[in-house]
């Protein structure tokens, strides 16, 4: 993470370098980028950038802190959780909203895709900096799910948000071998709907209204 002396610059000098190295990740992978190009666009020395950053892979990180988190903002802003409402309605709002993030953030998107294609010990590296938020996040949600009765009492939810981001995390790297998934979001949300409709059947209760009419339920957003 960045070091005090980045948080003490004036803010249009901070947003210049972000936006530098925003461009830069999303153009080239990690292990492609160069930190001459990212301050020669910011118009920072690089003995500054070194009183700012400790190294390429630091700025990495806090790049992917600011996606994850203004990812995360968005889909709080444009999705509610309805106290009494279907939790796989609402996971399968979660994706929706996250899909239409990628579109309104095309460079956030590439960076993404840069990451989930590349190295692998990378890639998991970055990962495992958010996977227990990520796992804590979908477990609260399931035990909401479970208070409201859409979820059956003898589940563990522990067992089930971690099978739950394996299998989410699995499905994201496998269709992205294939295809750019933003580009083709009709095929990336079947592959969605089909996931949540299986958790539905396992660990859903009578009183679930079933993953196949979430689509009817929302409406067309396309």
């Amino acid at each position: 993470m960045p070091k005090q002396t980045f948080f003490n610059l004036p803010q249009s000098k901070r947003d210049r370098l972000t936006e530098a190295a925003i461009a830069e990740f999303a153009e080239f992978h990690f292990h492609d980028a160069s930190i001459n190009r990212i301050i020669a666009k910011a118009n920072v020395s690089r003995g500054s950038f070194y009183q700012y950053f400790e190294d390429l892979e630091d700025l990495y990180m806090y790049i992917f802190q600011i996606v994850a988190e203004q990812k995360q903002a968005y889909i709080d802003k444009h999705f509610q959780i309805k106290p009494q409402g279907d939790i796989f309605t609402v996971l399968h709002s979660m994706y929706r909203a996250g899909l239409q993030f990628a579109k309104e953030h095309p460079a956030y998107a590439k960076i993404g895709n840069h990451l989930m294609k590349g190295d692998q010990n990378f890639k998991y590296k970055v990962i495992g900096e958010w996977e227990e938020y990520t796992k804590e996040y979908m477990m609260r949600l399931l035990k909401q799910g479970q208070e409201a009765g859409f979820v059956r009492k003898d589940i563990d939810m522990e067992v089930a948000a971690f099978l739950f981001y394996q299998q989410s995390l699995t499905l994201t790297d496998h269709y992205l071998m294939e295809s750019d998934w933003f580009e083709n979001p009709d095929r990336y949300m079947q592959v969605i709907q089909e996931m949540l409709k299986i958790f539905s059947q396992g660990i859903g209760t009578k009183q679930s209204i079933g993953i196949e009419k979430v689509n009817e339920e929302e409406g067309d957003t396309r």
